[in-house]
Parts: structure tokens; sequence; C-alpha cells
């Protein structure tokens, strides 16, 4: 299926959700049985689609039949999804899962003309769902010349891959470069390979930003197998240190 184009040639945000419903036995991943992670994906799908309206592209990078997964979401408009399989070989299983992730955003920006033509990529694990997902994207449809949205943490040195936005070219000018450094049995993440692709992009000039809201995650950890939990207070003195965050990145 491909998605229905946007009347003015150019979506201003696409949901991208990575998929990996079959996976090799790899560092840092507990939630491997196929049945389980196929009901993550369709679940989070379902709930994507039922609370947005932005198109969407899911990738799936094990050569898993996704019949089930499309079959699931009959109820949505035709074009409103769009399901590519990338080339299972082209991810070396050493590397952990984080390079299969950069694997997957890189062959769908490849293969994808919407895509790579859109302004904002939203970029999601695919089996989570955010529950202001939807506030997040409208955030993220207003124009602004910000190249990359992500949360950086550790002084900088890890970002959130779990979810980030940024323009086509961010991947192919910056992230890409950096994805022979991701190396998960050596603890060298998805996280940090975004995280200084994002300064590399600040030093030539682009803009970052924080995400206009603080995610808030619900679906089941890949690398713990256990649900994504946050206590109430948690959740409440870290939306507003993001907020202070947002309001101290605004230009003057």
């Amino acid at each position: 299926m491909t998605p229905a184009a946007n009347p003015g040639g150019v979506e201003p945000v696409i949901l991208l959700l990575t998929a990996t419903v079959d996976p090799p036995a790899i560092v840092h991943l507990r939630r491997t049985d196929p049945e389980q992670r196929e009901s993550d994906y369709i679940n989070a799908l379902i709930r994507w689609t039922k609370t947005t309206t932005c198109p969407m592209v899911f990738c799936e990078n094990s050569g898993w039949d996704c019949g089930r997964i499309s079959d699931a979401l009959r109820f949505v408009r035709p074009g409103r999804v769009d399901f590519l399989s990338c080339d299972v070989q082209a991810t070396p299983l050493t590397r952990g899962k984080g390079y299969g992730e950069l694997q997957i955003i890189r062959q769908a920006l490849e293969r994808c003309e919407q895509l790579r033509c859109s302004r904002t990529i939203l970029k999601v694990t695919g089996r989570y769902f955010v529950r202001n997902g939807r506030e997040i994207i409208e955030a993220l449809a207003r124009p602004d010349d910000v190249m990359v949205h992500a949360d950086l943490r550790d002084n900088g040195a890890w970002a959130e891959s779990r979810l980030f936005a940024f323009g086509p070219s961010f991947v192919t000018a910056y992230l890409s470069s950096f994805q022979g450094s991701i190396d998960d049995s050596r603890g060298r993440y998805l996280e940090h390979a975004l995280a200084r692709a994002v300064h590399r992009a600040m030093a030539d000039g682009h803009r970052w930003a924080p995400l206009p809201r603080r995610p808030v995650f619900h679906g089941t950890s890949g690398t713990f197998n256990t649900p994504l939990r946050e206590s109430p207070f948690r959740r409440v003195v870290a939306t507003a240190a993001h907020r202070l965050k947002n309001h101290l990145n605004r230009r003057p």
C-alpha cells in the first residue's frame, strides 16, 4: 500500500514505525517470542491509527509475514499505512538491535518516496504507543527550522531513540555516518550515535530542539520484557523538567 498523497505535495509529519517481529539471538533483548511481538505491533498500530491522522510507514526487517498485522488494520482507510520489508541480510547480528534499527530507518528512506519528500519524520519503536503522541505530532506539524527533535541526556552524550523527529536529510547527512560506531555488545548504542549526529548537525549550523512534549510510552520493554511503568511523581517532575528545557531552548 502507498499512503495517499497530501494535497500540498509534502506531508508535514509522517510516522515511521520500526519493527523486528522475529528477532535473532542478540544481546540485551529478552522479549523475543515472535507471536508476542507481533501482538505488540498490532496493538500499537491500532492505537496510533485511532488517535492520529498522519500517514504511517511500518518497516519490518526480520522477513516476517506481516499479513496478520495488515489484516488487523482493515478498518483503516486505504493508503493510510504503508508496509515495507527491509533486506534481512543487511544487519550484522553481532552489532545488536540498535544497528538493525538504524538500518531500518535508512532502508525505509531509500524505498519510500513519501518519507524522502516529507518535512518531518517522527520515528517510533514500532511496539510502543505514545499516549500523548497526537499532541507531539500536532506540535511538530507547525513549521519551524529545526532539523532534529531529540531528547538529550548525560551531558548530551545520550539521545532518546525510541521516539525522535527529523528532516530526511538528517539521516543521510549525519546519522548514517555514525552507524559503524554502534555495537551493543560493547556498550555503544544507537542512543550514543544519535547524540553524536545531533552535535555534528549543530556544529554545521543546523538547529536542534527537544521533542515538543515529553513522550509518555505505553508497551513492554524489549530489553527487560517488563511493562513500561513510571510513577505519577516521576512523571510530573520529568514533564516539568522537559517544559523547562523547551523554554530555555526557545530563541529570543
